[in-house]
């Protein structure tokens, strides 16, 4: 009988190459989405429309934007968040004193350089919404530029 030549049992090794260039080709397609900005809008809060709304393209570049959003949850409580932080309602003035020694120990004029963003739910009180102006203003903190975000109505 002639001799049978024995068969390789061992697995091939599978070629890797075209599964690395998915995984680089899906990191580069998520860095693209990734938002960096510092300044984090709560998409949970819907501002109101308003007729004079205007964009913020006439606002300088090198000024530095703050962005506090309020919101109402479902038992009525009025929650503030800054940076994706929450905050209650008797440790905003902390909060806006404590950013004010941060930025002008970085070197920043507050009535220059620094603009507090407001974006305040529909649904919450105005009042609720004001506190972060009030809290601005404290004896401290020496905020002087606030602005409220809105939507733009279209009729």
């Amino acid at each position: 009988m002639a001799k049978q030549k024995e068969r390789d049992t061992r697995p091939e090794a599978a070629d890797m190459t075209p599964m690395i260039d998915m995984t680089f080709m899906l990191i580069a397609f998520f860095m693209l989405l990734i938002n960096f900005n510092k300044n984090v809008n709560d998409q949970a809060v819907q501002v109101p429309p308003s007729t004079i709304a205007q964009p913020d393209g006439d606002i300088e570049d090198e000024i530095t934007r703050l962005v506090w959003n309020v919101k109402q949850d479902d038992d009525g409580i009025t929650e503030y968040a800054y940076r994706g932080k929450p905050f209650r309602k008797d440790q905003l003035v902390a909060q806006m004193e404590s950013l004010s020694a941060e930025l002008v120990a970085s070197g920043l004029v507050l009535d220059k350089d620094v603009l507090i963003v407001i974006r305040g739910d529909r649904s919450a009180p105005f009042g609720d919404v004001f506190e972060i102006v009030e809290a601005g203003r404290s004896r401290n903190a020496k905020f002087y530029n606030f602005q409220f975000n809105t939507q733009q109505k279209i009729d």
